[in-house]
């Protein structure tokens, strides 16, 4: 990226074009209307339509030379993104270099919003849950992570990768015990409970999904495995019916209200699952879309009782990094902690207490 780029992309005659059919896209494209810039087309080889949000959709051979490219990727893969338009020897800057520097209000990323300021605020805490972290690993994904949300800079993240093929299966989790058991807590497509069962083959699992229609599709997938049960249900600290929005893999529990697309469905503790169904869990995954602490309290006595291996993702709240050790360390003292990260963006950050 020349130093020069925005300078550049704001002249009246400028070549502008925006990199990937995303939300982040959207809402560049209403800011660039807004202040009068035009937009010649977005960049996305994979984009099936020829038009996305009233702009042309081309291919990346298509972008000539002397285009000015703002990348609107923000997870998964950007730096690999980076690279791809440095490749094509492409003008061009990340979202996050425009969000510092093009004087726009540009869209937060929904899970930073207060980051620097909790922070700010907790210093002492963010050194302190760092220096519990058991690998040398784990405390530069700690810093890459907390430098990457408060500074908005992308360059933090150039030594990551994007690689969720073995998400969850760490080698400081393995080998499994014969017959372990493992509870996928918001198992949407039940991928994260096959990848542990190749991994302990004599295991169980049980996959804990609220949404009915994604339900049906695992009940019917998993009918003659014997191995894997599907729990219909969502988890949280009580016994309740809550309202859950529909929202693909992002689905959450929410207010009253507060989303149109939403349906009530049970809530169960994990206590109260595995009470009333005799069954201690091994290994825990939890990725519940920012209510993960909700859960935690509602499994509080399976920690002590059984201390099984956690994986918990940290990246829906800003203060998830460090209160979900917190809360953990307190509880059992006797936890080891990693820390990895999955993607070259915001999401898929995920804490282990093993």
């Amino acid at each position: 990226m020349n130093t020069d780029f925005l300078q550049k992309y704001f002249e009246k005659n400028a070549k502008r074009y925006i990199f990937g059919a995303t939300t982040e896209a959207e809402e560049l494209i209403e800011i660039h209307k807004n202040n009068d810039l035009e937009v010649i087309a977005i960049i996305d080889n994979f984009y099936q339509q020829e038009f996305f949000v009233g702009l042309p959709c081309i291919k990346l051979e298509q972008v000539p030379e002397d285009a000015l490219v703002v990348s609107a990727v923000t997870n998964s893969r950007p730096v690999d993104v980076n690279n791809l338009l440095e490749k094509h020897r492409l003008n061009y800057c990340d979202y996050f270099y425009f969000y510092r520097n093009s004087g726009f209000q540009c869209p937060k990323i929904e899970f930073w919003e207060g980051v620097l300021s909790h922070w700010e605020s907790n210093q002492e805490n963010y050194n302190e849950v760092k220096s519990w972290f058991e690998d040398d690993y784990s405390v530069s994904t700690f810093e890459s992570i907390v430098n990457f949300r408060n500074k908005y800079d992308l360059s933090f993240m150039k030594d990551f990768k994007f690689d969720i093929t073995n998400m969850y299966i760490e080698s400081f989790l393995n080998p499994f015990e014969d017959q372990s058991v493992f509870f996928d807590l918001g198992a949407f497509d039940g991928s994260d409970s096959e990848r542990f069962l190749r991994n302990c083959p004599s295991g169980n699992a049980y996959l804990f999904e609220p949404i009915p229609s994604q339900t049906a599709i695992l009940e019917k997938k998993y009918q003659h495995n014997k191995a894997i049960q599907v729990v219909p249900v969502a988890v949280g600290s009580i016994n309740k019916t809550v309202n859950f929005s529909l929202s693909g893999t992002s689905s959450k529990v929410v207010e009253p209200d507060q989303n149109e697309d939403v349906i009530s469905v049970q809530q169960i503790s994990i206590d109260e699952f595995c009470s009333e169904n005799k069954v201690s869990p091994s290994y825990v995954k939890m990725d519940v879309e920012g209510v993960e602490l909700d859960v935690l309290h509602g499994m509080e006595n399976t920690i002590l009782r059984d201390k099984p291996m956690l994986a918990i993702s940290v990246y829906h709240r800003a203060e998830h990094l460090i209160s979900v050790p917190q809360y953990l360390k307190k509880l059992c003292p006797e936890y080891k902690f990693f820390l990895r990260h999955y993607t070259q963006g915001y999401s898929e950050t995920v804490l282990f207490a093993v």
